[in-house]
C-alpha cells in the first residue's frame, strides 16, 4: 500500500459490473414475465388495456418534462431563475428527460 504499484482498473470495473448485472436479473425477468403472465391468466383484454394504460403515462410524462424545460427556458419565475438559464445542468437534465421519454414512444407517435 505504498503506492507505487499500477492500480488494476479492469478489476475495479469488473466488481460493480458484475454486482449491477446480477441486481437486474429480477426486474429484467418482471418486465419480460408480465405481460406473459397477464396474457395467460388475465386474457388478451386485460393486456390490451395494461400496454394502454403504459402509452397514457409515458405522453403524460413527456409532456411533463417538456413542460419543465419550457419553465427553465422561460425564466417566468424566482425560482426557474434560480434553476439557471438555458444550457445550466437542470435544463441539460429536463432536456434529456424530455429526450429519452419522446425516444421511447416514437414508433408509436409515427403518422
Amino acid at each position: 500500500m505504498e503506492g507505487t504499484a499500477n492500480p488494476d482498473y479492469a478489476t475495479c470495473v469488473k466488481i460493480p459490473t458484475d454486482a449491477s448485472i446480477k441486481e437486474m436479473i429480477p426486474p429484467g425477468d418482471l418486465v419480460m414475465l408480465t405481460p406473459l403472465i397477464v396474457g395467460t391468466f388475465f386474457g388478451v383484454e386485460t393486456l390490451s388495456g395494461g400496454w394502454l394504460g403504459h402509452l397514457y403515462l409515458e405522453s403524460s410524462t413527456g409532456g411533463a418534462w417538456d413542460n419543465v424545460k419550457k419553465y427553465i427556458e422561460v425564466g417566468a419565475s424566482e425560482h426557474a431563475r434560480s434553476l439557471g438559464p438555458k444550457g445550466s445542468e437542470p435544463h441539460k437534465a429536463a432536456v434529456i428527460g424530455e429526450l429519452l421519454v419522446t425516444h421511447s414512444k416514437t414508433p408509436w407517435a409515427l403518422h
